[in-house]
């Protein structure tokens, strides 16, 4: 085995792990997951979506992933306009659908883990059932 030189860097086994401001490893979080969302009064899954009212979700924090199935095809969109005008995304009936969850996030700041962020849904023709899940850090 090659000692490392003074030239060379040396290689951790902390990977991908983020640091605080401090510069220090962030070796103590932990994972979890919530099914419901982080707005004052929780919606929680499962919930019924109607065709003619937006649902307002908000997204948690430390969310980096989205879990979401529908019992029929339903739309989702960042604008709350989904319900008149395009860009929405519908999501097939009966299928799980994960996404990633894409902040300006940064591990380091103090700030990330209390931004949250707004997800707006709406059955595409008719109400539906519509679990979720977050996976959170």
């Amino acid at each position: 085995m090659a000692v490392p030189s003074k030239t060379q860097p040396r290689w951790n086994d902390f990977g991908s792990i983020p640091r605080d401001k401090n510069h220090q490893y962030l070796a103590n979080f932990q994972n979890y997951f919530m099914t419901q969302d982080a707005s004052a009064t929780a919606l929680q899954s499962p919930l019924s979506v109607t065709a003619a009212t937006v649902a307002t979700v908000t997204v948690p924090g430390g969310a980096v992933l989205l879990q979401i199935y529908s019992s029929a095809a339903l739309r989702i969109s960042e604008q709350s306009s989904l319900a008149t005008t395009p860009p929405y995304f519908v999501i097939p009936a009966t299928t799980l659908t994960q996404w990633p969850v894409m902040w300006p996030l940064d591990v380091s700041s103090e700030e990330s883990a209390d931004t949250t962020g707004l997800l707006y849904l709406l059955g595409d023709s008719v109400t539906c059932t519509v679990q979720l899940a977050f996976f959170c850090i």
